[in-house]
């Protein structure tokens, strides 16, 4: 199988299954790839706040919440419900054949400002 430029081969269409999320690794980095009625979708595999896995997370209509503190991303675009600041990094999806494509963003420029509301957050009054 040819590689598409600038794309990275995640595994057979087969591999993936409907209605979920499975986690693949993409130049070391856990991608969280979902195959729904209404499309492919595929975010990296770690919640913002606290990292953790949104493979595993529930998903209702065009959202994966974190099972952890129930943050809420858009599947295609990675924005949060809970916090704006709060983004789930996007990477492009594209079946060609029998095969999944991913595509990581582009570097990220500056790292988001700190917002001490839930960073470094007492981890008392996350985990009750």
């Amino acid at each position: 199988m040819m590689a598409m430029e600038g794309f990275f081969d995640a595994g057979p269409v087969d591999s993936f299954p409907r209605g979920r999320g499975r986690v693949v690794l993409i130049e070391g980095v856990r991608v969280a790839v979902f195959r729904l009625d209404r499309g492919w979708f595929a975010l990296k595999d770690a919640c913002p706040h606290m990292g953790s896995s949104l493979a595993d997370g529930r998903i209702r209509d065009d959202r994966v919440t974190c099972r952890w503190h129930a943050w809420s991303f858009d599947l295609a675009t990675g924005e949060s419900d809970s916090k704006r600041k709060a983004c789930a990094r996007v990477y492009e999806l594209r079946t060609e054949g029998d095969h999944v494509w991913l595509k990581p963003p582009p570097p990220v420029g500056q790292p988001p400002q700190e917002d001490d509301e839930w960073m470094g957050a007492d981890p008392e009054t996350w985990f009750r």
